[in-house]
């Protein structure tokens, strides 16, 4: 599912833990997206970087009692080294 978007109006906070945690959960539901559908299996090794970063936002989210969105753990899942 995909994770709505924080809105950036005026007078919010932009460095709230909410409206960060949002942008994690986009940003990690993009790149986890891009990385599915643009390498196959093989190429994990090359995306270590990539799938630590996936790793991280994903620890973030769970430390703050939220969840990743599904298609972020599948990333990690498939391309863990």
């Amino acid at each position: 599912m995909k994770p709505a978007l924080p809105e950036f109006k005026t007078g919010v906070r932009i460095d709230e833990p909410e409206q960060m945690l949002q942008t994690i959960a986009v940003l990690a539901y993009h790149l986890a997206i891009e990385l599915d559908l643009h390498y196959e299996d093989e190429d994990a090794r090359k995306l270590q970087e990539e799938v630590a970063a996936l790793e991280m936002a994903n620890a973030s989210l769970a430390l703050s009692g939220s969840r990743a969105p599904d298609v972020v753990h599948h990333s990690i899942n498939r391309f863990m080294v």
